[in-house]
């Protein structure tokens, strides 16, 4: 039909079309092509059969159908797909190529890291809202407005979506629709705040804030299991592993916690703020203070098993592969090291201060830099595959990877719970 408006898609199990697949019968469309959602309740699995019928609309017109085709459903591509957060937009991006795929606009920056689950992707802001997108097209599911910023970024476990809020409460909502499931104010606002993400790990919600305090929730119902002093201001996020929780804070300490009851059982005090996230690793935890990155015993305390000092804040949290750490700093560096007393594998360089926490997927390394660019180097070599500028300031939202395989890889996650 000339000049159609929009395309009627119908995709069936039969040529008759007597068993349409839900959502296709029809789908409009407002181009010549479209994308099958993989997700619930529109699902193609990869290698089956269907049938395909399209009609095309204008206004209240509408053509004869087209000729019934048939076609085997395949994968899409073995392309990931990568998420972060930028002054006022969402985005995705090819991950071989930067390309984008779409940008989702909110109200002010998003410093909070996104994370995935069900097709949707979770994502906070500094205008007090978290949102929950579409992940193939960015369109907004729904959004949740608490009382202050959202640094603190989300985690879903068991359809529940949690975080912290600048307004001292700690959030536990219902993934699909964003409704409330239970709240915990921990800190009086605007006094203390929640500026760290959660961990969880065996039913438990560990997560820090300003009131130099750790907590322990349980993550049905919020309840409090137990509270400790870390001595300074909570900004990092917990690493759980062996019985232990590990935190840092800003009175230039690492405390590891007893996870069931709550007792300090190690602490190791260094010359800065710990704001980085620690990362475990084989019985040692890694992670930056100040100028310096630690690698230390995780159970004894004793001096380090290696430092090494670089020429600006190390507050990136790291993360470790196959026995390589990687880690950045505000001196506009990233570095690959062995894990075993800190031999350098390789520097790489970027055009300004990386404020993102490192993040790993299928051998390429990706931060977020205050030039406006994301990059993307080979973890072996630290080659730079490619960076692109997308216009937009960008502070600490690190990048989320969905791999073609379906898993999902953030920044920093370690110990019992990676």
């Amino acid at each position: 039909m000339s000049g159609a408006e929009s395309y009627n898609l119908y995709v069936a199990a039969d040529n008759g079309f007597t068993n349409p697949v839900s959502g296709y019968n029809p789908k409009s469309l407002k181009d010549t092509f479209a994308l099958i959602s993989p997700s619930s309740p529109n699902t193609l699995p990869p290698g089956s059969n269907y049938y395909y019928k399209v009609e095309a609309v204008n206004k209240s017109l509408k053509s004869s159908s087209s000729n019934i085709i048939q076609l085997k459903t395949l994968k899409i591509t073995d392309d990931e797909f990568i998420f972060f957060g930028s002054q006022n937009h969402l985005n995705c991006l090819y991950a071989s190529t930067g390309k984008k795929i779409w940008s989702a606009a909110v109200g002010d920056i998003i410093q909070s890291s996104p994370t995935i689950s069900n097709g949707i992707v979770y994502a906070g802001s500094n205008d007090h809202k978290m949102y929950a997108f579409d992940l193939y097209t960015g369109a907004p599911k729904w959004s949740f407005t608490t009382g202050a910023s959202i640094v603190s970024s989300p985690l879903v476990s068991n359809g529940i979506v949690y975080f912290g809020s600048f307004d001292g409460i700690f959030y536990a909502l219902d993934a699909a629709n964003g409704t409330i499931k239970w709240t915990q104010n921990l800190s009086p606002y605007p006094t203390f705040i929640i500026f760290a993400s959660p961990t969880i790990h065996n039913g438990v919600i560990f997560i820090g804030n300003f009131t130099d305090s750790l907590y322990a929730l349980d993550a049905a119902t919020g309840n409090r299991k137990w509270a400790s002093l870390a001595g300074g201001i909570i900004e990092s996020s917990a690493a759980v592993g062996n019985g232990m929780v590990y935190v840092g804070s800003d009175n230039n300490s690492l405390s590891g916690f007893d996870e069931a009851t709550g007792v300090n059982r190690f602490s190791v005090i260094v010359t800065n703020s710990v704001l980085s996230s620690p990362t475990l690793y084989n019985g040692d935890v890694f992670f930056g203070a100040g100028n310096y990155f630690y690698s230390f015993d995780a159970t004894t305390s004793n001096p380090s098993n290696w430092e090494e000092g670089t020429f600006g804040s190390v507050d990136p949290s790291p993360i470790i592969v196959n026995d390589t750490v990687f880690f950045a700093n505000h001196d506009n560096k990233l570095f690959a090291r062995k894990v075993i007393l800190g031999i350098p594998i390789w520097t790489a360089s970027t055009g300004d201060q990386i404020a993102s926490s490192p993040t790993y997927s299928n051998g390429t390394i990706y931060v977020t830099c205050l030039d406006h660019n994301i990059y993307a180097f080979d973890s072996g070599t630290g080659t730079k595959k490619w960076n692109i500028d997308i216009g937009e300031y960008m502070e600490y939202s690190s990048v989320c990877v969905l791999t073609f395989n379906g898993h999902v890889a953030h920044a920093g996650i370690s110990g019992d719970v990676q």
